[in-house]
């Protein structure tokens, strides 16, 4: 798809933002654990919610989550308590993802897993006999999605749950919004010294209406930061949010976006290019890295990043797919001997090349859609894939002038 943008005035443009498939999916489960008895609103649209929504509900024993990571992670789980023999699979991706450490720490609460391909990796075949609980171990470093997973179901096991995190905590934020969103279902966790203790209770009947997604605003943060002046007003968003990606506030602070709370929404404004150079550690919120990344290429603005070892695992090699893509465009992001990474102009030039490839990975798509406004006649590949995350990113986008 070829994108080009026309310079308008921005004032207080409103954009509609998708709900937060995180909390969404977290919910679901939730919802399926307490028998239906929750009622959810504004629901994510996003595929992966779809996803999971539909694979709760359909009577099917054999489920396939596509491309979806988190369904699988929390599908795992929940499915390992329901008494009954499933199949659960994905597309040829999703069979590459990491799932052993989860699928282990299932098989030694007592649930009966079969490896149908590859060992720690789906297809499997899950014999729905966990039903006690008890203390286990797991890599903190991983995934947040693993520990999510368990949480969720530790209610519904006899004796409660034990997690001892081991090893530094990545995405820290997403565990913090599980706890907080059982304990608005009156589930409260105990979380101290990398221990998690949940007791065995049930989840309480309640209202829930999800809010806007931290993440997908901060593609919108990124193309006002690319415009000499300007603003928008982000509809339903809080900086009193479950979503560790609140932190978006922040890092464009630094980038030269001023953020304000409005009522129910967000206004945000271009003041100035706060930094020359960024530092920043995105092990709290990875899925922000493509877009700031993308925003600081726009600014001419270098930089060092730490916390981006996550991304290899992600629905593509994340790191991998913007080294490529930044390449074309004269950039690079190169390792250093400390693991970190560092953000520069490419010190050997070529003719910038303006097709952009987006690795099945929506977060390629919109992350790189805002450089439009400085590369003109950008072409993004495979566009459909933003229906991942955030279906009508592209008619929010022409709000902005591109497209």
């Amino acid at each position: 798809m070829l994108l080009t943008y026309t310079e308008i005035e921005l004032k207080e443009q409103e954009i509609n933002l998708p709900a937060s498939k995180s909390i969404s999916n977290r919910a679901l489960i939730i919802q399926a654990m307490a028998d239906d008895r929750i009622q959810l609103s504004n629901l994510s649209e996003a595929d992966d919610t779809q996803i999971l929504s539909a694979a709760l509900r359909q009577r099917s024993l054999k489920k396939n989550v596509g491309m979806a990571g988190t369904a699988a992670r929390f599908l795992s789980a929940f499915l390992a308590t329901q008494q009954i023999n499933y199949f659960l699979d994905g597309d040829p991706r999703m069979r590459k993802r990491p799932m052993k450490q989860l699928l282990d720490a299932l098989v030694e609460l007592g649930a009966s897993i079969t490896y149908l391909d590859k060992a720690g990796h789906l297809p499997i075949q899950i014999n729905g006999t966990l039903t006690e609980g008890g203390r286990i171990q797991i890599d903190a470093s991983v995934s947040s999605q693993f520990i999510t997973a368990l949480m969720l179901i530790g209610p519904q096991l006899k004796g409660g749950l034990t997690i001892e995190l081991i090893g530094s905590i990545s995405s820290a934020p997403y565990i913090q919004m599980t706890k907080s969103i059982m304990e608005y279902f009156q589930v409260p966790i105990t979380f101290e010294q990398q221990i998690i203790q949940i007791l065995e209770q049930g989840y309480q009947a309640a209202e829930l209406t999800i809010e806007s997604d931290w993440s997908s605003a901060s593609y919108f943060y990124s193309s006002l930061a690319l415009l000499d002046e300007g603003s928008l007003v982000l509809k339903n968003l809080s900086f009193d949010s479950w979503q560790g990606d609140e932190i978006t506030a922040d890092i464009y602070y630094r980038l030269g976006i001023k953020s304000t709370k409005i009522g129910d929404d967000i206004l945000i404004e271009k003041v100035a290019h706060a930094v020359k150079y960024l530092e920043y550690d995105f092990v709290d919120c990875p899925d922000l890295a493509q877009s700031v990344i993308c925003t600081c290429i726009g600014l001419g603005i270098e930089g060092e990043f730490t916390g981006l070892h996550t991304l290899k695992g992600k629905e593509t090699d994340r790191i991998k797919a913007v080294q490529n893509e930044i390449k074309k465009l004269n950039w690079t992001l190169e390792e250093t001997a400390e693991g970190n990474y560092h953000l520069s102009r490419a010190k050997e030039r070529q003719a910038i090349q303006l097709q952009i490839e987006t690795y099945n990975d929506h977060r390629m798509a919109m992350a790189f859609a805002p450089l439009t406004i400085i590369y003109e006649e950008l072409q993004i590949e495979s566009p459909d894939v933003v229906k991942k995350s955030f279906p009508l990113f592209w008619n929010e986008l022409q709000k902005m002038g591109i497209s």
